[in-house]
């Protein structure tokens, strides 16, 4: 059974698999007493760049996934969504799995960028982060190169945030960065 290859602008266009859930989950609020303080602006024209940074990657044929034909693709597949998340745990290892992986893989066969998602343990800690983050990018020697925080989607309605409780939306932020939003 034949399969299809897939390359790095084929992995980006994927869409993340849903989260799988039940009704037995964390019901704790996880923001830092943290707070942004710096100026939050539309970034009015989002998709436009986005779209143009897209085209600019230089994309390459390099294969570096492979989907099942039709016979071969059981729900069992490890390509759909196995994990049920019940904490910010989980959500971090589906994060780690369907979005770091792929887009380290991506970004190190397209462009000639030197990183790895990883986690906090990996990366040169001389750092001055008061928190230890959930998600890690770092540089060859272990130098951060950006962090991130995961919020469990049941708990943390962001978008809602954003728009209806700006003073909320800046405790998700946490450190003083200038931030430009896409336009609602």
């Amino acid at each position: 059974m034949p399969s299809y290859p897939l390359t790095g602008m084929d992995l980006v266009r994927e869409k993340i698999p849903d989260l799988l859930r039940t009704a037995h989950h964390t019901e704790s609020d996880s923001t830092h007493k943290l707070g942004f303080t710096q100026t939050l602006g539309d970034w009015g024209r989002f998709e436009r760049d986005a779209r143009r940074n897209f085209l600019s990657v230089p994309w390459n044929e390099t294969v570096l996934d492979y989907i099942p034909d039709q016979h071969g693709y059981t729900e069992y597949h490890v390509r759909n969504e196995q994990l049920v998340c019940g904490d910010e745990h989980s959500v971090v290892a589906r994060f780690g799995q369907n979005v770091g992986h792929v887009m380290t893989s991506v970004i190190r066969s397209c462009m000639p960028l030197n990183i790895h998602s990883s986690d906090y343990k990996a990366a040169d800690t001389d750092s001055e982060l008061s928190k230890v983050p959930d998600i890690v990018v770092i540089g060859r020697t272990g130098t951060i190169k950006m962090v991130g925080d995961v919020k469990t989607a049941w708990m943390h309605d962001i978008e809602k945030q954003l728009y209806e409780s700006p003073h909320r939306f800046r405790k998700y932020l946490g450190k003083n960065y200038n931030i430009w939003l896409p336009k609602r």
